[in-house]
């Protein structure tokens, strides 16, 4: 049974204090306070620090979140999370999910920090007041003060924070004080003045002759004052008690006694009794010392402001002052005896775990060495504990048991080795295999199968070791499920489903028990609710295995159906950082370069803000792979000096892998041999079957583009040999695309063709664009082989569209090419298509702008002079007039055209021939190229319908061409 570690009502409320008196001169003064970030309010115990303060928030129309804090607020996680339970609670309609802190974030604090006070500030629109009380318990020396300095840095000009304290602001706020950010409340400050103290004394009656005495014996400390005024005539008795030094533990006790031992027996029972609670219910009260009347004695002290506190409405809490506590306990412990002294503990911890207050009946349990009690509540809320992020909580109750009796307790064992894998797998994994051997002694089935899980996902989680060394754990798995057929529950169901599936998909995706563990998995998902982590992760790692298996249009349907909960709600940052991923996979697959980068970015963002930094080597890997494929050197040379320089791992594999293919585009085929054949070494080190395929294929591309291409041969051939045990139909794709390349580059035409038809297939399927490895260049040149042979047409203009390819160099008989401007002056007519559609061309406006078209190619279309084109269009004009008229007409044709179709760099212009293709010097190059092949004689006859701009026989301009052009066909026929 699993039990959940319940909210902290008294610790996130603000407590309900009567028969306050008005501290109108100190009030006054924190409403001066106003502008400032912080205020810090620092006095001895019982000077009215906590009152003054909920005194103040009556006045305030402001949000208010007031967070006690404790012992246990030294834990980071801990802190947080009841942090975050303080804000929704002051803040419950608000959707946004507050950060958890989960070990990943261990070396990221500061910036998890920043990231959980942006979101939590964010929730108020309105003023809003944050409250942390008791902050002396924190100690000196603890990272919660940097943390709380660091909201006072984030900190919008709607909020602001009072720290109520009984010492002085540590050393991490002196600059918050030096620069009038922190302002400051001292015990001076809160004494009670002259003035003050005659007030209180018309108000009960008692004669002023008593004041300069009492001031005396209390300086103006207002628990000094409250106890004085339960004596029987305080007046004698300060006479009778004089006190030469302030001191106000060594005054509360000495005072506290007096009352306390004047109290009847059942109220000194009752606080005897119930001091062992931090937080208590009369219920709790009543069946820990068996006082009935229990509720009228608590309420009693609350009424007459007895450091006695009360909390919330519904459910009400009550709380002693930490001074009255301590008293109390003290006094325990001389009133009753050790055998009493141990059951009054041991009955109160059982009423704190029936209350669900575990750490305060941890902490009793430990103190009278019940380890049976600690295990077994350990065991039932391990695993809340892990779900709020708090593992070293559970470590540190974990360390406290006997080692001989955590040693011999494999559930204990299992609960230490899983609250350390997030943040040491090398240290859990011993412990799951010693929990494992013990489970199989008692066969706990449960037990056992987690554990397995456990020590098997440890294997997967680190990055330093090989794989393999995951086989030999399937083999176990499968021997397991021999003896113990049938799961103990869905629980370990689901867990067992999605790390068989996670660590085949990583280590052995050939595995045909693959595909069993995918849709047991998917089964246990279907079987939580849409919010649930687990089922989160197990999408997200679904949509990777979609994509790597060549089954994107799965992947993208299950991202669309994350994403819409995503919109709804929110989900933890290692998840939301793997849709990231996922999405970018799939973005750059499809050519969707920019929204590819966006999601690189807004990954690292999230990991920057968060902290979680666990799978930045991947995202800047999958960045500098994105801007190769655009060959955007610049960008992906600075994605790859992000990148950790390491030569072991995946991390290491990756590295190597994207700088080899940098340097390879930068033509720097030495450097780019080494880093190659590092990642090559370390994948097949790391044992990851995916890496393999990659780095393999990196290499063999080297090699090729260094001539020697037995070895690119070799490399190519394994890497594809992998691909294709493993099934991944995005690595076969990139190895049928290199393969392609390889046989058009040794002479291989017709080779090359058949594996370009295999890949093209391949990608059309499943709409993958970007190619990893292959220049633009390269890229190009086969898609006009493709396009020559009539391979996939469609796909491959797509390809060239979304890729923003250039035309290689002399490929105007490649009339299929998605030329973004087809302009056809060859015959009767005169023609532009843009992206294949004919733009109007009669209207009276556009004459001389397509009069300049017409010109410009007539004089060759490439660097022709400003002036011959003016001497032609516009003979009569003088220099600036017709350089105004030529500057009017290009805006005009650009307009129509758009801004890349015609170039002008110092005074020449030029038809921009990546983007427009002209019938005539497709019909020249056809020509000029012809070395008597039919297929180039046809596709000039073809091409010429008639003579050069038959319908502008009176331009002089377009002559020359004309008569050189029909020369060359009467040459041909």
């Amino acid at each position: 049974m699993t039990v959940q570690v319940a909210s902290n009502t008294a610790k996130i409320s603000r407590p309900k204090i009567s028969g306050i008196f008005p501290r109108v001169r100190l009030l006054t003064e924190l409403n001066t306070y106003k502008d400032h970030k912080a205020t810090w309010i620092s006095s001895p115990p019982g000077s009215g620090k906590t009152s003054l303060v909920s005194s103040y928030l009556d006045q305030q129309s402001v949000k208010v979140v007031w967070y006690q804090i404790d012992e246990g607020d030294t834990d980071f996680s801990t802190f947080f999370y009841y942090l975050a339970q303080a804000v929704q609670k002051a803040s419950p309609r608000k959707r946004s999910q507050i950060p958890v802190l989960t070990p990943e974030f261990k070396d990221s604090i500061e910036p998890f920090t920043r990231n959980f006070f942006r979101t939590v500030f964010a929730r108020f629109s309105d003023d809003f007041i944050f409250v942390f009380d008791n902050y002396q318990e924190l100690g000196e020396k603890t990272g919660v003060h940097q943390l709380l300095v660091i909201a006072l840095e984030e900190m919008p000009d709607n909020g602001s924070i009072i720290f109520i304290s009984r010492t002085d602001p540590p050393a991490e706020y002196s600059r918050l004080r030096a620069n009038k950010r922190l302002t400051f409340l001292g015990w001076d400050d809160l004494k009670l003045s002259k003035e003050e103290m005659q007030e209180i004394f018309e108000l009960r009656g008692i004669p002023q002759k008593s004041l300069p005495s009492i001031m005396a014996i209390t300086q103006g400390w207002i628990a000094g004052l409250t106890l004085l005024f339960e004596q029987e005539g305080e007046l004698d008795f300060v006479e009778k008690h004089p006190i030469s030094e302030f001191n106000p533990h060594l005054l509360f006790d000495y005072f506290v006694s007096e009352v306390f031992n004047i109290a009847d027996e059942e109220t000194q029972r009752l606080l005897v009794k119930t001091a062992w609670f931090p937080k208590m219910t009369v219920e709790m009260a009543i069946q820990l010392s068996g006082i009935k009347s229990a509720s009228h004695i608590l309420e009693k002290l609350v009424d007459k402001n007895f450091f006695t506190h009360r909390h919330g409405n519904k459910e009400i809490i009550y709380e002693y002052h930490p001074l009255f506590r301590e008293f109390l306990l003290t006094e325990s412990e001389k009133l009753l005896g050790d055998i009493e002294l141990n059951v009054s503990k041991w009955n109160a911890a059982e009423l704190l775990e029936k209350n669900q207050q575990i750490e305060a009946a941890i902490e009793l349990y430990e103190q009278i060495e019940d380890w049976e009690k600690v295990a077994e509540l350990i065991k039932k809320t391990a695993r809340s504990l892990l779900n709020q992020g708090r593992n070293f909580i559970l470590q540190d109750w974990l360390s406290k048991i006997p080692e001989q009796q955590l040693n011999n307790d494999p559930w204990l064992i299992y609960w230490l080795a899983l609250a350390t894998k997030d943040f040491a797998v090398q240290v859990s994994f011993p412990l799951f295999e010693l929990a494992l051997e013990q489970f199989k002694q008692t066969n706990d089935i449960a037990g056992i199968y987690l554990a397995w899980a456990g020590a098997t996902d440890s294997i997967r989680l680190d990055f330093d070791v090989n794989a393999s060394q995951l086989d030999p754990w399937f083999k176990q798995l499968s021997d397991l499920r021999k003896t113990y057929p049938e799961f103990p529950s869905d629980q370990v169901e689901a867990e067992i489903s999605a790390t068989m599936f996670t660590a085949l998909w990583w280590r052995q995706p050939q595995n045909k028990d693959l595909y069993y563990w995918r849709e047991r998995t998917l089964i246990a998902a279907k079987t939580l609710p849409s919010e649930n982590k687990y089922k989160l992760w197990v999408n997200s790692v679904m949509i990777l295995h979609h994509l790597f298996s060549g089954e994107t249009l799965k992947a993208a349907n299950l991202l669309n159906e994350i994403e819409q909960f995503v919109a709804e709600g929110s989900v933890p940052t290692n998840i939301l950082i793997f849709l990231h991923i996922a999405n970018l996979l799939l973005k750059w697959r499809r050519g969707e370069f920019d929204s590819a980068y966006n999601h690189v970015e807004s990954a690292l963002d999230i990991g920057e803000k968060s902290g979680f930094h666990h799978e930045n080597f991947q995202l800047l890997a999958l960045g500098a792979s994105v801007a190769l494929t655009e060959e955007k050197m610049t960008l992906a040379k600075q994605y790859i000096d992000r990148h950790e320089v390491i030569d072991h791992g995946v991390k290491g594999s990756r590295y190597h892998y994207v700088k080899s293919w940098y340097e390879l585009f930068e033509n720097n085929l030495e450097i780019a041999k080494f880093h190659g054949e590092k990642s090559v070494k370390i994948a097949d080190n790391a044992g990851v079957p995916f890496l393999q395929a990659l780095s393999y294929n990196g290499l063999a591309s080297i090699y090729f583009a260094a001539g020697e291409h037995e070895k690119g041969k070799k490399y190519l051939a394994q890497g594809l040999a992998i691909a294709k045990k493993i099934h991944s139909v995005l690595n076969i794709y990139i190895s049928k695309m290199l393969e392609a390349r390889f046989n058009f580059l040794i002479g291989h035409y017709e080779q090359g063709i058949e594996e370009l038809k295999v890949a093209l297939i391949m990608g059309r399927e499943r709409q993958y664009i970007g190619v990893s490895l292959l220049a633009r260049k390269e890229l190009a040149e086969m898609c006009v082989y493709a396009l020559k042979e009539d391979i996939e047409v469609d796909y491959v203009k797509s390809i060239i569209s979304k890729s923003s390819l250039t035309p290689p160099e002399n490929v105007f008989e490649i009339d299929n090419w998605p030329w973004p401007i087809k302009i056809f002056c060859l015959g009767n007519g005169f023609e532009i298509q843009k992206n294949d559609q004919p733009i109007q061309t009669s209207r009276k406006a556009q004459k001389k702008p397509l009069s300049v078209i017409k010109a410009l190619i007539a004089f060759g279309g490439h660097k022709v002079p400003e002036a011959k084109i003016i001497e032609a269009l516009w003979p009569d004009s003088d220099g600036d007039t017709g350089h105004q008229s030529l500057a009017t007409t290009l805006h005009r044709l650009r307009k129509l055209l758009g801004d890349d179709v015609i170039d002008l760099k110092e005074g020449l212009l030029s038809l921009n021939k990546n983007n427009v293709w002209v019938d005539a010097w497709a019909f020249e190059h056809s020509v000029n190229n012809n070395n008597d092949d039919v297929t180039n004689m046809e596709a000039a006859i073809i091409l010429y319908k008639g003579q050069f701009l038959e319908e502008d026989r009176d331009s002089y301009w377009a002559i020359k061409l004309r008569g050189s052009l029909h020369n060359k066909y009467l040459s041909l026929v």
